[in-house]
């Protein structure tokens, strides 16, 4: 992997746990236990969490409908940022 110059931060869930362990910042929404509940700034971190994933999450599903989207992209990279723009604009 190379070296970025910027250090990526992703909001994310639970399926994507491996992310903290490769170095990246990650902000995961919290969970409350059986006994316990959670605090009040738990709660508006969840919120905003939430917020911020709801804008996204519709816009992946949109682009997974394309086969190109949906499973591994085996075809030359210098032409890949030339399809998500055609993928885009329709």
């Amino acid at each position: 992997m190379r070296k970025l110059k910027f250090k990526p931060f992703f909001i994310v869930d639970k399926g994507y746990l491996e992310i903290k362990k490769l170095g990246f910042g990650c902000l995961m929404s919290s969970k409350a236990k059986k006994t316990e509940k959670l605090d009040s700034e738990l709660k508006k971190l969840n919120k905003e969490i939430g917020r911020r994933r709801i804008q996204v999450e519709p816009v992946f599903g949109r682009m997974k409908c394309f086969k190109i989207l949906s499973c591994v992209y085996r075809n030359r990279r210098k032409r890949l940022n030339l399809r998500f723009n055609l993928l885009a604009g329709i």
